[in-house]
């Protein structure tokens, strides 16, 4: 959102006529003083109005329709205009920011909204994005902050502690801060549908594939629970910073000459691609689950089926957990459930 610097002696005038459209005094769509009531009324010039009139206009709160009048904007940035913040820039992205940045556009259009993503939000090394999104929390020009995220290095600083405005974090960590809402996965529902489709797919076996400190074992004591044997030796893992290395333990397992399981599950969408590189090196027909964040674009060219969490709800609980904090009231922790591919309302 475009920003013109104001000088000082236009502040006053700004917040003043700001603070109407905010308090709801003047509601979307009402029409504005003319140009010379605002001067008489508040003993200023014309030119100190006009440069008011363009900063509101350019933070979205007011429109212009020339000689038919100024109105206050249908959908003034307050009560439509909502942050994203990833705290990495693009480079450094892994597959669940990504996918929440594409579906953001998406759930923007349904709901008649803005949802804008700012990167770089950390105090370490801050983006091009960390003074733009001081600027419109400055400017009162969001109605809420989705971190994706727990933002605890932002303990602090005016991103956390501007009075009024909604927040909600992606944390399992839903004590952290009072004032937040907080979203987390349900991991219980991704082991159940993944054991289930196993059964049904009458997998004896399974090797997983993770990420190193991903903590398995809540889905090894269900897989037991199943009957479904996942010794040791098929319990693997790799570093997110090296995920290529997923290639060769893959290959590895599922060798041709050696005995290998019926199924394999892939519990990490940013390694998904190099599991399925050797699998292919392997030649090996396996029932595999492939954890993803939709909506997903398959590449790999490998049978299996997708189990993960739909990006377009994750954003929804976000945007629902904040109108409840707009509406003064206290929202509990929600959890995203797991889901098919095939069961995507979003596709």
């Amino acid at each position: 959102m475009k920003k013109r610097r104001k000088p000082v002696r236009t502040g006053f005038l700004i917040e003043k006529l700001r603070g109407k459209i905010i308090s709801g005094e003047w509601s979307p769509g009402s029409r504005l003083p003319t140009r010379r009531e605002l001067i008489r009324s508040h003993r200023t010039s014309l030119a100190t109005v006009q440069l008011v009139l363009a900063n509101l206009e350019g933070d979205g709160f007011i429109e212009s329709k020339g000689r038919g009048g100024t109105f206050v904007s249908q959908k003034p940035p307050h009560l439509c205009h909502y942050a994203l913040i990833f705290f990495e820039d693009w480079e450094n992205w892994g597959q669940y920011w990504r996918h929440l940045s594409d579906a953001a556009q998406s759930v923007s259009d349904k709901q008649g909204i803005t949802i804008d993503t700012y990167t770089g939000i950390n105090l370490e090394s801050p983006g091009a994005d960390y003074q733009r999104l001081l600027d419109d929390i400055e400017n009162e020009c969001l109605a809420g902050l989705m971190f994706t995220n727990l933002p605890h290095h932002l303990k602090g600083t005016t991103i956390l502690d501007h009075p009024g405005l909604a927040r909600v974090a992606f944390s399992r960590n839903p004590n952290w801060n009072k004032d937040l809402a907080y979203v987390s996965l349900d991991e219980e529902s991704f082991s159940e549908k993944a054991i289930k489709h196993l059964k049904e797919t009458k997998c004896s076996s399974t090797a997983i594939l993770s990420h190193l400190g991903n903590d398995l074992t809540p889905l090894l004591s269900r897989l037991k629970k199943a009957g479904i044997s996942c010794p040791y030796h098929f319990q693997q893992a790799v570093s997110l910073d090296q995920p290529e290395w997923g290639k060769n333990i893959i290959r590895y397992m599922f060798d041709k000459n050696a005995k290998h399981p019926d199924a394999l599950i892939i519990y990490d969408d940013n390694i998904v691609d190099f599991a399925m590189a050797g699998i292919l090196d392997a030649g090996v027909d396996v029932e595999i689950i492939a954890h993803a964040n939709f909506p997903w674009v398959d590449c790999s060219g490998v049978p299996h089926t997708r189990l993960g969490y739909d990006m377009h709800e994750l954003l929804r609980i976000f945007l629902s957990q904040l109108k409840s904090l707009n509406q003064n009231k206290k929202p509990r922790a929600k959890l995203l459930k797991a889901c098919f591919e095939s069961e995507l309302t979003d596709k």
